[in-house]
């Protein structure tokens, strides 16, 4: 408890508020010169410090040392939520949004020629987009989009690549 334990007590030097809680009673403010007096006479353990600035009481014990910069003390192991925030659940991406992204990319790669890739990313688009609205934690409704568009976009010019060799053939 000698040198080293002041050595790592050495905190905000430029605080002069200092609170700690000693048997459950809390007491302070005093100097920073007060605690150090205080802290020489128990357990480092024992005694919960306190001082503007910092998040919460911390065991005189479980503080940090860094020259004369302000350091944060360690967090106590309990502060911390166990298992999942909720709020933070992992999101997990649409499949059938994917599915119509990629569709709509084999559609624009295809130069609209085959009509199938078209057809199935409006309706895997349709799915996702549904599947996003319906479910908070999915993600995927700008790819569920993006395969749409592609979509609508080349069962379109299908259609009118279609009907321009067919006049032809109709007027006949």
């Amino acid at each position: 408890m000698g040198v080293a334990f002041f050595v790592k007590l050495i905190i905000m030097t430029t605080q002069s508020n200092w609170y700690y809680s000693l048997n459950n009673q809390q007491h302070g403010p005093v100097s920073r010169a007060e605690l150090d007096q205080i802290l020489t006479s128990h357990h480092p353990a024992e005694v919960l410090v306190w001082s503007e600035g910092m998040p919460e009481w911390v065991a005189a014990s479980k503080m940090e040392t860094a020259s004369s910069t302000p350091v944060t003390p360690y967090a106590s192991p309990h502060s911390f939520p166990v298992g999942p925030v909720p709020g933070l659940a992992r999101r997990r991406t649409s499949g059938m949004a994917i599915t119509a992204m990629v569709l709509g990319i084999i559609s624009v790669l295809s130069f609209g020629m085959l009509i199938l890739p078209q057809i199935l990313a409006v309706v895997f688009g349709h799915i996702g987009m549904s599947q996003c609205k319906n479910d908070p934690n999915m993600d995927g409704n700008g790819l569920a989009i993006a395969g749409l568009v592609m979509g609508y976009i080349f069962i379109g010019l299908f259609l009118l690549f279609f009907l321009i060799l067919m006049i032809p053939v109709l007027a006949l």
